[in-house]
């Protein structure tokens, strides 16, 4: 009999502790709830069930991103729902002021509520926002593609030079319907006008010849318009004399008066004159006028854009610059950068919505730029039968913008609850996939507690067993 190594003992013990660890694990999954509580516990398991839970935090979170871009949607359509009951309201008014059996004093009171309801459309595009974003007013930090801000924009091709290559610039045409042209856009700041004194631009014609159509401000000549030639391709020159101007609004307004009086000018040709408020200022050129706006813009068919070597000269003294190899269908604000607000916005904005656990699952979601002005209805005029006629017929081009614009939006708004339901269940299957890898059986994980007890109370009277075993040897010794 051996007794310096009891291994019928150790044996036991051996046993015993396994069993013991079994019901540590088996108590700690019962406990926990959790079948996996750490690495070793199921290493590919693991593994597997981390990568699904990324994914269904990623899909929770997606949800509310997409909750939070129907607010907006929904808080910018309540604002275009609101414009819209104002529109309708300026075109009935427009269609009452159609009516010749009403006095010059009825039509000033329906134009005063068209002016207030024009102020107010103004108004909330402006003061719409959802979390600080002007839903209505889009910036070009939210140009849903750099490129298209880029391709919108008026092409710098050197200081203070632009191409009139600006695309969808709102005009009235010469019917004076509401349309779209591609050009360069200026208006004036509210600098004061004595800044301006010395200072001048130039438009090259949009074809290739010499012609070229010159502003300037010099207080020491009259305010005034020079054509070299009516019948050759010659310059257009306006001097306006800055005394002449109360304010950097009225720039465009004095231009527009010159160009249309009844003296002969009426732009380069005699008999063009005013188109409403277009003016051809040379064979191939236009501009159009819309109280602080000026749009020059290329005569259909004489837009190239190309380079020739054409040279001109202008100012005088120790300021005079001659420029050579003239970009034709150009801009040149000699000086001028700083007291011109140059129009560069883009055309289509908006604002990016994860709507998936992974990189680049977006929505975009549209912005726009809503703008009496830029629909056209700023000023509207009914004053007479044919002006409110005019009326109506913008109004018709305005509602249909917006109607347009809120058709967006609601599809949109559908889209993204689509996403959402999508997502919601996603993640609630994917959760369920992830449970079945993560979570404890309690009924199967009981059974084996069970089992583990009993196996432990064994292991403990098989011990104590083991242990008497030596009592014989004891004997031996008596």
């Amino acid at each position: 009999m051996i007794i310096n190594h009891n291994l019928t003992a150790m044996n036991t013990a051996r046993q015993y502790n396994i069993i013991s660890s079994n019901r540590v694990k088996s108590t700690e999954k019962l406990s926990s709830g959790y079948k996996i509580n750490r690495a070793a516990d199921d290493a590919a398991g693991l593994s597997i069930s981390e990568k699904m839970r990324w994914q269904i935090r990623g899909l929770n979170k997606a949800v509310t991103n997409i909750q939070d871009g129907v607010s907006l949607v929904q808080v910018t359509d309540g604002a275009l729902s609101e414009a819209d009951n104002i529109l309708q309201r300026m075109r009935e008014l427009s269609v009452q002021a159609a009516n010749d059996t009403n006095t010059p004093q009825d039509r000033q009171a329906l134009q005063a509520e068209i002016d207030q309801n024009i102020k107010e459309l103004n108004r909330i595009a402006e003061t719409t926002t959802f979390n600080g974003i002007h839903t209505l007013r889009a910036d070009d930090q939210y140009a849903i593609d750099p490129d298209i801000a880029t391709i919108t924009t008026p092409t710098a091709i050197g200081k203070g030079i632009y191409r009139m290559d600006k695309d969808d610039i709102s005009i009235k045409d010469k019917k004076g319907n509401p349309s779209t042209t591609q050009g360069f856009e200026m208006s004036f700041s509210n600098k004061p006008t004595s800044e301006l004194e010395g200072k001048t631009f130039f438009v090259t014609c949009s074809a290739n010849c010499n012609q070229t159509f010159d502003f300037s401000f010099n207080s020491n000549e009259s305010t005034g318009v020079t054509i070299n030639s009516a019948n050759s391709r010659e310059s257009i020159f306006i001097n306006i004399n800055p005394n002449d101007v109360s304010s950097q609004d009225g720039i465009p307004g004095k231009i527009a008066s010159l160009l249309g009086s009844d003296s002969g000018v009426k732009g380069l040709y005699p008999n063009n004159g005013s188109m409403n408020n277009n003016y051809q200022i040379g064979h191939a050129n236009m501009l159009y006028i819309d109280g602080s706006r000026m749009v020059f813009y290329p005569v259909t068919g004489h837009s190239n854009f190309s380079s020739s070597s054409i040279s001109k000269t202008v100012g005088t003294g120790a300021s005079q610059v001659t420029y050579n190899n003239l970009n034709m269908g150009t801009m040149y604000l000699n000086g001028m950068e700083e007291n011109v607000t140059i129009d560069i916005k883009s055309n289509e904005w908006g604002l990016k919505i994860q709507a998936g656990a992974l990189e680049n699952q977006a929505i975009d979601v549209p912005l726009v730029w809503m703008e009496a002005k830029k629909m056209g209805i700023d000023p509207l005029d009914v004053s007479s039968f044919d002006n409110a006629g005019s009326a109506i017929s913008s109004l018709d081009y305005a509602l249909d913008w917006l109607h347009t614009t809120r058709s967006r939006f609601g599809a949109v708004q559908n889209r993204l609850e689509h996403a959402m339901d999508v997502d919601a269940n996603t993640s609630l299957n994917t959760s369920s996939a992830e449970s079945r890898l993560r979570d404890t059986d309690i009924s199967e994980e009981m059974v084996n507690m069970a089992k583990q007890d009993i196996l432990s109370s064994a292991g403990e009277a098989m011990l104590a067993q083991s242990n008497h075993l030596y009592d014989s040897v004891l004997s031996l010794l008596q």
